[in-house]
């Protein structure tokens, strides 16, 4: 990914910034927002715009960012593809926040055993692209769409959760 196509732009040490309050914000083609939230607080994003780093892999790299790490990234105006990919790495003793969880997410081993309550290990593949391969994916992908639309219901999202002195509400977002 580049520029052009949209690569992923990280605001240097964010992540120092402690939790941060989110909004609901209006998906558009030039904000093609995955969970339809925004930092709440804009003036943190143009204070800190020199510290704004594109993110530039070549086909086969991978970046990895802490949670708190403010990202986003522009629209592609190439005719490139680019895909994405997120993944939570977390240690086995992690528990949800909310209890019990809203759906038990499905979650893959990456070393180790696993014997606490709060998720379901994913069966291993047993070959690339067959099958069987994608029936474990769209299961995985049922259960996290199912669970953000539970927790969409609930008021339990991200963009839910800030005190509402802070929230100042879009009125073309659904969301709100």
């Amino acid at each position: 990914s580049n520029s052009s196509n949209g690569c992923v732009r990280f605001i240097r040490g964010s992540n120092s910034l402690g939790q941060l309050d989110h909004k609901s914000h209006l998906r558009t083609p030039d904000e093609n927002l995955v969970l339809g939230q925004v930092v709440a607080d804009q003036n943190i994003i143009k204070n800190l715009e020199s510290d704004i780093v594109n993110c530039e892999l070549e086909m086969g790299d991978a970046s990895l960012h802490a949670w708190r790490t403010i990202h986003s990234s522009r629209p592609n105006s190439s005719d490139q593809d680019r895909v994405g990919l997120a993944v939570r790495y977390m240690a086995g003793e992690v528990e949800p926040v909310h209890k019990p969880a809203v759906v038990r997410e499905l979650v893959t081993l990456a070393a180790g055993q696993y014997d606490g309550q709060y998720f379901d290990i994913e069966d291993v593949p047993s070959g690339n692209y067959g099958k069987e391969e994608w029936a474990i994916h769209k299961k995985s992908m049922d259960r996290e769409w199912e669970r953000r639309k539970k927790c969409k219901e609930r008021g339990l999202l991200p963009s839910q959760q800030f005190q509402a002195d802070s929230f100042k509400e879009d009125p073309r977002s659904p969301e709100s």
